[in-house]
């Protein structure tokens, strides 16, 4: 696959810039079908489909897919920025064919500067699979950018188990929404194991003003807090959370910091004036058009050290991270040194995150869609301290269904967001699916009206051999399969296909599927073997071995299906999902043990069933070790239509383990063996010196 690169100077006297992109196969594909990933809010940029590139907004984008009408071609476009200039991505339709323009803004300096735009076309599935990775790993040369640390050879260790977020619990459906306090916060820790409790809006010193209550004015906490903040997070700790961190915005607070505070004097704080609203963001309109509102920012020459002294503050109170809110927001102020402040407030936190909190992964990246972070420095790792930053991304439902088509390939851990156990109408097997199916933090937001569903929090939950108690997900985000990525009807009030999502489990040999129904009505669907090749990211040979896809059941009308399946096949795996339903499908390669065909689907009693999983065979012995306890470690056992019992036997460490038997499937007959591994009668230290498990089948 060729990349065409197109470089764009910013001169010296210019402070933007458009020029449209030369790049030959876009002449003729101004009636293809598209996804653009577009700022629609000024603190958020989603995915969203056009018949073509005709209809698209007046809107910026950061990548913008395009498929041929006969479904041959995909061609992919990426803009590049730097902390010297912002590019996006711009669609002139008023002429006679629709044309793209790279956008490019200065941020600042006055000196010549250059950003690219980076095109490549797709004409098989394998190239399309991985059109996006292309640009984005030759972006990252560009510009110096450092590779993805790699999210399956790394785990973080703060967001490694289950946590608490107080977004919601102050103010549940019977209560006026309350500021918190020691004592309320205190109340939130629950009675099973957390790791992280992450202290949200609402604890910060605040003070009013005639034109905003939204300012910051010191870093420290409320005056009802009843406590000092020291004292707060030390009674946290006292009761077994581990990490607390707080929640604050890149601007200090919503609308900044307030200009009786000490703090301006101190960081020398510039008047911004904001801009007026709906205004098109993200360059679309160069300059925007300022309103009557003020925001007070440190001057960018003390951007780091204001960073640096209020991170030293919370550390000093026993904080571990820190969620920075708002950071897109910046866009909405317009002054001569306004996009110079964005920059230096971004990167002073990082730095100073880094110095003061040891690491990027004690901040979470919260409402920062930006060209920084999609398309420069945040996710190519350059510019910055290095490593993988937790961004919060958009609630998984239409349109941010391919979000992780961009951001799974940038130096960022997608975060989907907290969400509720319980009450059911907050659809918590449907959002829980999700974030099983993420590296990023699962924070769980239950209010203090309702109990939380404790059969959840199991099913993302798991001893290690340590004994500790640890999240069960996966390690690369779930992307929706490319060859659906173009697909129409995803959201709607009549019946239409579900949203499909993979994840990869390569040391398990296979993938878990995701889908959910975006629909009013029910989704209707059925999984292929361009699905399953999509899943595993197979070349043009398409499958080399027999492999199992099995339905685990959480839809409250597919229950348990089982299909096998190899490079012939011809069928499909039905899927049916009521209204706010989801389902899982595991994907499973199929091994010969002995005359038996076994497949892997592991721990049943866990949302992600692979994760943690190993898999392989050696001299007719099928060796599977996981990391974590479980009662329901599963294989499917197939071809043995006439037998009442498989002939497998199972030990753990040369002891015999008598497995469940199942019957799941008849003519041909497909049997489910299921054993716990790790429990209370078989104690935590065996296979002494590993981090696993290891069970054994063989005839």
């Amino acid at each position: 696959m060729e990349i065409f690169i197109q470089e764009v100077s910013l001169d010296a006297e210019l402070k933007a810039t458009r020029v449209p992109i030369a790049w030959s196969p876009l002449q003729a594909a101004s009636d293809w079908k598209v996804i653009s990933f577009i700022r629609n809010k000024p603190t958020w940029i989603e995915p969203r489909s056009q018949t073509s590139l005709s209809t698209h907004p007046a809107l910026a984008s950061t990548l913008i897919l395009l498929k041929s009408p006969d479904w041959s071609t995909t061609l992919a476009i990426y803009p590049i920025s730097t902390l010297q200039v912002n590019n996006n991505l711009v669609v002139a339709t008023s002429s006679n064919a629709p044309v793209i323009h790279a956008n490019v803004r200065r941020v600042k300096g006055q000196s010549k500067e250059k950003a690219w735009v980076l095109c490549a076309e797709a004409r098989n599935r394998q190239e399309e699979r991985n059109i996006v990775k292309r640009l984005v790993d030759e972006a990252r040369k560009l510009v110096g950018g450092r590779p993805k640390k790699d999210l399956g050879r790394t785990e973080s260790t703060l967001w490694d188990g289950l946590g608490i977020c107080t977004w919601e619990s102050f103010g549940g459906s019977s209560r006026v929404p309350d500021r918190p306090t020691k004592h309320m916060l205190l109340e939130l820790v629950p009675s099973f194991p957390i790791k992280t409790y992450l202290i949200d809006d609402g604890w910060q010193d605040i003070r009013g003003s005639p034109d905003s209550e939204r300012r910051l004015y010191s870093f420290h906490e409320w005056g009802g807090m009843g406590a000092s903040m020291t004292e707060v997070v030390s009674s946290l700790k006292g009761k077994g959370v581990e990490k607390v961190g707080v929640w604050l915005t890149l601007q200090g607070y919503w609308d900044s910091i307030d200009p009786q505070s000490p703090l301006c004097d101190r960081y020398a704080c510039v008047a911004h004036p904001v801009a007026k609203p709906n205004q098109p963001r993200g360059g679309v309109k160069v300059p925007l058009e300022a309103g009557d509102q003020v925001q007070y920012l440190p001057h960018p020459t003390k951007a780091a050290e204001f960073w640096k002294d209020w991170f030293i503050e919370i550390k000093s109170w026993g904080i571990d991270f820190v969620k920075v809110d708002n950071q897109a927001h910046f866009n909405t102020i317009v002054s001569p040194t306004s996009a110079e402040t964005h920059q230096a407030m971004w990167s002073g936190m990082l730095s100073a995150a880094v110095e003061v909190l040891g690491s990027l992964e004690n901040v979470i990246m919260c409402m920062s869609h930006n060209e920084r972070m999609l398309n420069g420095p945040g996710g190519l790792d350059f510019a910055r301290p290095p490593g993988n930053l937790v961004f919060r991304t958009s609630r998984f439902r239409l349109p941010q269904y391919h979000t992780s088509v961009l951001t799974r390939e940038l130096s960022l851990i997608p975060d989907f967001d907290m969400f509720a156990t319980n009450p059911p109408n907050h659809l918590p097997t449907y959002h829980a699916l999700l974030r099983a199916l993420s590296p990023g933090p699962i924070l769980i937001s239950d209010t203090p009206d309702v109990l939380t569903d404790r059969a959840l929090t199991a099913k993302l939950t798991a001893r290690d051999k340590s004994g500790n108690v640890k999240v069960v997900k996966a390690r690369v985000p779930a992307t929706v399969l490319s060859g659906r990525w173009f697909w129409d009807n995803l959201i709607s009030n009549s019946e239409g296909p579900a949203m499909i999502a993979s994840t990869p489990m390569p040391e398990a040999h296979g993938a878990i599927l995701g889908a959910w129904n975006g629909h009013d009505v029910r989704a209707i669907d059925r999984i292929t073997l361009r699905d399953v090749e999509d899943a595993l990211d197979l070349d043009g040979g398409g499958l080399t071995s027999e492999f199992a896809l099995w339905s685990v059941g959480h839809s409250r009308n597919s229950g348990q299906k089982v299909e096998l399946l190899d490079k012939s096949w011809q069928g499909g795996m039905d899927i049916e999902l009521e209204r706010e339903d989801c389902e899982a499908v595991v994907l499973a390669r199929v091994w010969d043990v002995g005359a038996y065909k076994v497949a892997v689907v592991g721990m049943l009693d866990k949302i992600a069933c692979l994760a943690g999983i190993s898999v392989r065979v050696e001299h007719d012995r099928l060796h599977v070790r996981t990391r974590y306890a479980t009662k329901a470690l599963s294989v499917l056992c197939f071809d043995r239509e006439s037998a009442k019992s498989v002939g497998l036997t199972v030990e753990i460490n040369n002891i015999s383990i008598k497995p469940t038997m199942t019957t799941v499937k008849e003519n041909p007959r497909v049997i489910l063996l299921m054993i716990s591994v790790g429990g209370e009668g078989e104690g935590l230290n065996r296979n002494k010196g590993h981090d696993y498990w290891e069970v054994i089948y063989t005839t």
